[in-house]
């Protein structure tokens, strides 16, 4: 996992444990991304609570490894 302040890159790639079946969450605060923000995924869907300021990301089970990437819009 990394952050970048400069140019408020977020990257984090992970291994999926098959066991775990509840989704991803991962807080994107609106401070940071003021204008908004694009989530690049390698597999799965993601759903964002404006509210909570969160995504919730569903990995597609049938890939091991995932990256996600979230950048200023």
């Amino acid at each position: 996992m990394s952050f970048d302040i400069e140019t408020k890159m977020f990257r984090f790639i992970f291994k999926l444990n098959p066991e775990i079946t509840t989704p991803l969450e991962i807080f994107v605060p609106e401070y940071q991304y003021t204008d908004g923000f694009q989530l690049d995924a390698s597999g799965g869907e993601y759903d964002f609570d404006e509210k909570r300021q969160k995504v919730l990301y569903f990995p597609d089970h049938s890939e091991k490894i995932h990256q996600i990437q979230i950048s200023p819009k």
